[in-house]
């Protein structure tokens, strides 16, 4: 993935299909977009583009909101884009001057010149230029005149709450660990270095890395939390505190320290990520040292139930496959894979087999869907026949979906 901190440096797009925001956390609704976007730039044989601003515009529009922070950092967000497969990812800085554009400027100089898109996602809500004033409603105005089309993704929603930037950050900060990584799609985590502290720890038997991080970083609210560790790409399993500092020097300080299962090495100056799994307390104070080894071993054996309830879920995800039969259905691909691919939010396989097919239905999947899977049978077996000599090659599935290519689906399908 290309990044761009400057757009007076950017190429010069031939085409592009881009989405625009903020994109704090590359939480689930997130992802919805980006999966399209990929799979649109796929379909129109172009570049994906996601276009952000730095600092977060609310940095810079409501300056005495000292308490705001970002869900991800700039190296995160990076990361998941690039994982999502996104071509370009754009860093517009942002400042009082760029938010008092005029809408009709910022589509016309903005988009359309530095872009020149074929198409353009937009989330439901998206809002810019002076005052807020522009929408998807004014965009799609210039449709004609700038050569795209614009795509409108409806809000994405979690018991009947549109999922969104604000609420995750509202319970990490409330300790509701559990409903935020459903709304992120994964584990809330932030990276941190290594650095000294008391050394308080080691003396009662649960030595702790004590963690600095990046100062715009969300922490969630104080309390113990089971957690992975990842060090060097190895994951080892762990309890973290998060809260004021009892013991030794600056007593009060907000501190992190996590105690690292099984691990004994001296990682000071070291980058560890913490993937935050569940809450398991809030902070106490302690009057005697023998009253922390007591909560601190049953917060481990708390700790390590949550790892042991949560395996046999996670080895089931990675089991599970979309089979879909196709001979000579070009056309359906076309028109209803991109549905099949949007709205599934699990990980999963997709897998498609191909009747021996004499169009060029081989050729597109291999060229605008490379993540999907295709068996190329040597005959047409017809249906029941091809789906079964398929599945015969496929031993490692727990559950497969059998899916017509001539379905469209829906959110929630699944």
């Amino acid at each position: 993935m290309k990044v761009y901190n400057d757009i007076n440096i950017l190429p010069q797009f031939k085409s592009s299909v881009i989405t625009i925001g903020s994109f704090d956390g590359v939480h689930t609704a997130h992802q919805k977009i980006l999966k399209l976007l990929t799979a649109k730039a796929r379909e129109y044989d172009t570049e994906s583009v996601v276009i952000t601003f730095e600092p977060h515009p609310r940095m810079v529009l409501s300056q005495n909101d000292d308490d705001f922070k970002l869900l991800s950092t700039r190296e995160e967000k990076i990361e998941l884009l690039e994982s999502l497969g996104v071509d370009n990812f754009v860093i517009v800085p942002f400042t009082v001057e760029f938010s008092q554009i005029n809408p009709r400027e910022y589509i016309e100089k903005f988009i359309c010149q530095n872009f020149n898109p074929k198409v353009v996602i937009l989330g439901y809500d998206h809002r810019f230029g002076l005052n807020r004033g522009g929408d998807i409603d004014l965009i799609r105005q210039y449709e004609k005149q700038c050569g795209f089309k614009v795509i409108q993704i409806e809000k994405e929603e979690y018991e009947d709450m549109a999922i969104s930037s604000s609420k995750i950050r509202n319970y990490l900060l409330q300790g509701d660990v559990e409903t935020a990584n459903i709304l992120l799609g994964r584990y809330y985590s932030f990276t941190g270095i290594v650095v000294h502290g008391n050394k308080v720890g080691r003396k009662i038997g649960f030595r702790t890395a004590n963690l600095k991080i990046a100062q715009e970083k969300l922490v969630p609210a104080d309390g113990v939390y089971a957690v992975y560790v990842v060090i060097e790409e190895n994951r080892f399993k762990g309890m973290m505190y998060i809260g004021k500092k009892y013991y030794g020097n600056n007593p009060g300080e907000r501190v992190l320290e996590v105690n690292i299962f099984d691990f004994h090495k001296d990682i000071y100056g070291e980058k560890v990520k913490i993937e935050i799994v569940e809450f398991i307390r809030p902070g106490i104070k302690f009057k005697t040292k023998e009253q922390v080894i007591s909560q601190l071993s049953e917060d481990k054996a708390e700790v390590l139930k949550v790892f042991k309830s949560i395996q046999p879920q996670k080895s089931l995800k990675k089991n599970i496959a979309i089979v879909i039969l196709n001979y000579n259905g070009v056309d359906f691909l076309e028109e209803f894979l991109d549905t099949v691919l949007h709205f599934t939010h699990l990980p999963i396989r997709y897998i498609i087999a191909d009747n021996a097919s004499t169009d060029n239905s081989v050729e597109y999947l291999r060229k605008y869907f490379p993540e999907v899977e295709v068996y190329e049978l040597e005959s047409n077996y017809g249906f029941s026949l091809g789906y079964n000599r398929v599945i015969k090659s496929l031993k490692d599935l727990d559950y497969v979906v059998f899916l017509n290519s001539d379905v469209e689906v829906t959110e929630g399908w699944l």
